[in-house]
């Protein structure tokens, strides 16, 4: 949108969810260090239709201070070195929260979906599948995490961002009419060849 925003001041006025779907949707997870690109917007996506239905907006949410703050990989972020920057994202993830009138902080069913998510992610977007993946797998009592959801590929960014909006209007109530998956595709497909 253009908007001024002040990450280190988040004030929940100025969080606008089309930034937040757009900034996603051009956010790699893992660091770019995968197959394929793979968008965060995909991931919350993910997320959200893995929660209970009562967390599926927060599980949709749940990563939308990386709009404003952009993704550090786990094995960094939770490190004693990054407490700085955790307490940043705390304070913008509660803004976040009274934005979208969201508890605060996250309910654990948020967080296990995340944890499927990644595990669900790292089987699909790694060559081999890495040995942590499969650790957790092997917790979990499953071999392939398929047996939890329908994976259905990479998706570009500007059908990331499609997708995301619709599901946040969707979790609204919302009624929209916006083209299907693969009317998109199409779409980018011709834009790109004019």
């Amino acid at each position: 949108t253009g908007k001024e925003f002040y990450p280190l001041h988040p004030n929940p006025k100025d969080i606008d969810i089309k930034d937040i779907a757009h900034a996603l949707s051009n956010c790699c997870r893992f660091g770019g260090h995968i197959k394929s690109f793979y968008s965060v917007a995909q991931h919350s996506i993910i997320v959200s239709e893995l929660c209970q239905p009562e967390n599926a907006l927060a599980g949709l949410l749940h990563d939308a201070s990386e709009a404003y703050l952009s993704d550090i990989v786990r094995p960094v972020k939770y490190t004693e070195q990054m407490e700085g920057y955790r307490e940043i994202e705390h304070k913008l993830e509660e803004a976040i929260a009274a934005k979208f009138n969201l508890d605060f902080p996250m309910s654990p069913d948020v967080k296990r979906a995340d944890d499927l998510a990644l595990v669900l992610e790292g089987y699909k977007l790694f060559q081999p599948v890495p040995g942590w993946v499969l650790r957790r797998l092997e917790r979990m009592g499953s071999t392939n995490p398929s047996d939890y959801y329908d994976w259905q590929g990479c998706w570009i960014p500007p059908v990331a961002k499609a997708m995301f909006m619709r599901r946040f209007m969707e979790l609204n109530g919302v009624r929209f009419s916006v083209p299907s998956e693969t009317e998109l595709k199409g779409m980018y497909a011709e834009t790109k060849e004019s």
